[in-house]
């Protein structure tokens, strides 16, 4: 693996430092982006920063997060450092549960912070 990838999903925010992170704005835009590094398997991903409300009316971060658990489930990738930079309060039990499921499958810790102030 050459490069690692940093990406940061909010419908309307971005991070402090923006340089080093790639910005995605919605669902369809992070599950591109996972496809294409999955895909090309030359590099993966470093940390992902999960807003909860994207402004879709059937997708939330938390359901990307499902997606990415999957992917690593599925070809054996490790999870990325996770961060849920959400204000919404609460969500951050659902994002920390699906990362415990992960530890519980596959041995491996999980890199995970809630800093809503994060942005």
């Amino acid at each position: 693996m050459n490069q690692t990838h940093k990406i940061f999903l909010d419908d309307c925010r971005n991070p402090l430092g923006t340089a080093d992170w790639t910005i995605v704005r919605n669902s369809n835009e992070f599950k591109d982006l996972l496809d294409k590094i999955c895909n090309e398997m030359e590099d993966w991903i470093d940390v992902v920063s999960f807003d909860y409300e994207l402004g879709e009316l059937n997708w939330n971060g938390l359901g990307c997060f499902k997606v990415l658990f999957k992917r690593c489930m599925k070809y054996g990738l490790p999870m990325p450092k996770i961060i849920v930079h959400s204000g919404y309060t609460g969500v951050e039990k659902h994002f920390k549960s699906i990362a415990d499921t992960f530890e519980r499958r596959t041995d491996q810790k999980v890199d995970f912070k809630y800093q809503p102030r994060f942005v």
